[in-house]
This record gives structure tokens, C-alpha cells and sequence, in this order.
């Protein structure tokens, strides 16, 4: 995804004296009228002498913007930062998430497994009546009111949101949505 803000950012980037991706941000947010979050922050890795890691970070324009850095020096010394200066932008709702369900209401037990953008789930399932139809039987007719807010609803529940394992799954399983059960998507 390219936009304006990346390229004023790898640009900032390139011609600053900072070193580190926080430093950068920092800057580039005060100079920019913009705030920002960390979204991820990797542990260091180590590599002989290096130190490498991702970080990432939400701007108050929705999306999230991250950066390799590595480091060398130790915690005794100073370290010396450095930073790729290719920068990359995602949305966090075209992040793909691994998602459960599991409702035992009065009529049974109603599972399921399946994989959604955080947009789906928060536009097509949250805060939404989906019927289900006769799922348990003849004149089961099954409709489950889910909570507009993630945390509130305990029906659905994120099983992961990192993207190797999810990208994986789908390879292993061959699936692209619905791994097992009934998936609300479906019936939306």
C-alpha cells in the first residue's frame, strides 16, 4: 500500500540523524502534527554482534507503519541503532485473523473455526443478527445477536492474528475461510 505518509516518512527517514525507528517516529509525528502508538515490537534477535528486530506503529490515520532496525553495542556500552529505511503501511483491518465460535444455547452446541479480516468481523458479524437457519435440526431456525464491541462478546473468540501461522493453515489445510463448523460469514 503506497500513500503519502510513507513516502514523507522514508523520505524523514533517509535524511535524519536518528537512529532509532521510536526516535524517527517521534520526529516525524512532532514535525508532521500526528500521533502515534506502538502496534508490534519484536524482541531482539541476536546475531553475533547485532541485534535485529521489527517494530511497528499505529498513526492516528488508522494505519499501521513498520520498519526493521538492528543494533550493535551491548547493555554495558551504548548501543548504535540503525534503521532500514524501507518502511512498510498495512490497515490492521485487512489483517487476517483465526477466529472461534461457540454458542451453547438452549437448542445445542453451535461451533466453528474459520478465517476473517478484522474488517469482516467487525463489519459483517459484530454488531449484527445472523440467522443460521435450521443448523440443529428441523425447526431449530438459529439466529445469534453479536455485540458490536470484540471484548464484550463471548461467543467469538481470536485464536491468533499472526499471519505465517494463518498463511500455513490455510496451505496445510487447504481452506480458505471455514477450516471446521459454521462460519457466521457464511450466513450473513
Amino acid at each position: 500500500m503506497e500513500n503519502e505518509t510513507l513516502k514523507q516518512l522514508e523520505a524523514y527517514s533517509y535524511s535524519t540523524s536518528d537512529r532509532s525507528a521510536e526516535m524517527v517516529m517521534d520526529h516525524f509525528c512532532a514535525e508532521h502534527d500526528l500521533s502515534y502508538e506502538t502496534y508490534e515490537e519484536e524482541e531482539w534477535s541476536q546475531d553475533g554482534k547485532y541485534q535485529m528486530r521489527e517494530i511497528s506503529f499505529i498513526l492516528s490515520d488508522g494505519l499501521v507503519y513498520g520498519v526493521c532496525e538492528s543494533r550493535s553495542g551491548s547493555p554495558f556500552t551504548d548501543w548504535y541503532n540503525q534503521i532500514d529505511n524501507e518502511w512498510y503501511c498495512t490497515d490492521p483491518l485487512d489483517e487476517l485473523v483465526l477466529v472461534q465460535l461457540s454458542n451453547d444455547g438452549r437448542q445445542g452446541l453451535i461451533e466453528g473455526l474459520f478465517i476473517c479480516s478484522r474488517r469482516e468481523l467487525e463489519e459483517e458479524i459484530l454488531g449484527n443478527c445472523i440467522n443460521f437457519g435450521e443448523i440443529l435440526g428441523k425447526h431449530s431456525d438459529i439466529s445469534l445477536e453479536f455485540h458490536k464491541e470484540l471484548a464484550d462478546e463471548k461467543d467469538l473468540t481470536i485464536l491468533s492474528s499472526d499471519a505465517d501461522f494463518i498463511t500455513n493453515l490455510q496451505r496445510v489445510l487447504k481452506v480458505s475461510r471455514t477450516i471446521s463448523g459454521h462460519n457466521p460469514l457464511d450466513y450473513s
